[in-house]
């Protein structure tokens, strides 16, 4: 999301995973688990500025 502050600056802001799921990679079938992952959620911020 991009929300423009003013005419020379915006701040961004993404945010990953906001449900919280587990990753979970199977090898040749469902019974073969080859990795889980619990990340967590992940939220990014910046601002831009133009010159």
């Amino acid at each position: 999301m991009n929300i423009k502050i003013t005419p020379q600056i915006t701040l961004n802001v993404d945010a990953l995973n906001l449900t919280n799921n587990l990753l979970k990679y199977y090898a040749q079938n469902t019974t073969q688990v080859r990795a889980v992952y619990e990340n967590g959620t992940q939220v990014y911020a910046g601002l831009r500025f133009k010159f």
